[in-house]
């Protein structure tokens, strides 16, 4: 795909950037494995120099990077390498987002004061290369993960458009059994400061409301959702069976990382999702099919209200 025209003074520590948040709450560590397909093109192969940030916002101010380290490590290309990030948030309290910008080398000699000018293709190229992988793990060997990527959201030289739609399927509930969402609204501006709205809706095997309700998300503050107590909530019993619900979400004014987190509360083991974009499931639901159905969940939500 060719993408005409220049990006300019776009962040480098955004080019590519890998956002997780740690897992603390269900008493878990987390780690990484960053990789490297700057290959496929070998005119743009690179090493990915690793550098760390972690950017916390208190109430009523605006977003701080509380946190940076350069050089944690290296990704050459086509390349996967093993990140602990243990060390990064030891002294920090609760759960935070960490973000590790793989930086092109390539392109540092080029930057002026942390900013660079490079063809759109050659950054739509780096942004969207590869998956990374998180992991949560136990002392214990017990670990589960997850693939995906994180582009440079909520940043208007890659993206105008700041939505999403959440689509999760597959949420059990139980008393043993709980289906958490968690959600970060990050941006590669550390000034980012909008708190997302985001709507939300679980409904039954039949496909009818059991509770809706709006989801506030700080910037750079990672969010922990039971929808066990939404349920409960609702007034729904639940008991020794599982229970199914689907989660359908929609926010219009920031673009969000979800991934649904199964839970069993007596082993405390876990498993993970993310929750795919209607591209996914046809290939046509992009712009304006993606806009419409937005608008369509969003006016279905504030109509029911």
């Amino acid at each position: 795909m060719t993408v005409p025209g220049d990006v300019t003074g776009f962040r480098l520590d955004a080019v590519h950037a890998f956002r997780v948040r740690t897992l603390r709450a269900l008493g878990y560590k987390t780690r990484v494995v960053l990789g490297n397909k700057s290959d496929q093109r070998a005119e743009w192969a690179t090493p990915y120099r690793v550098d760390v940030s972690i950017t916390e916002r208190h109430e009523g101010t605006l977003a701080r990077r509380v946190k940076e380290l350069r050089n944690v490590a290296t990704v050459p290309p086509g390349a996967q390498v093993p990140v602990d990030c243990e060390p990064f948030y030891a002294e920090l309290a609760g759960d935070v987002e960490i973000v590790l910008h793989l930086v092109p080398e390539a392109l540092e000699h080029g930057a002026v004061d942390g900013l660079v000018t490079l063809p759109r293709e050659r950054l739509f190229f780096h942004v969207g290369i590869q998956d990374h992988f998180v992991e949560y793990y136990r002392e214990d060997g017990f670990s589960a993960g997850v693939l995906y990527q994180s582009g440079a959201f909520n940043y208007a030289l890659f993206s105008k458009e700041k939505s999403t739609l959440i689509q999760a399927p597959k949420c059990w509930l139980s008393d043993e059994l709980d289906t958490f969402v968690s959600v970060v609204n990050s941006s590669a501006d550390p000034a980012w400061d909008v708190v997302a709205d985001l709507r939300c809706e679980l409904t039954d095997v039949h496909g009818r409301s059991i509770v809706r309700w709006i989801e506030s998300i700080p910037p750079f503050s990672p969010r922990l959702v039971s929808l066990r107590d939404r349920v409960r909530g609702a007034g729904v019993q639940l008991g020794a069976a599982p229970f199914f619900a689907c989660l359908h979400a929609a926010s219009t004014n920031a673009t969000l990382i979800p991934i649904t987190i199964h839970r069993n509360d007596r082993t405390g083991a876990i498993g993970l999702e993310h929750s795919l974009p209607p591209i996914y499931y046809a290939a046509e639901a992009r712009g304006p099919i993606r806009a419409r159905a937005i608008e369509a969940f969003v006016g279905g939500f504030e109509a029911a209200r």
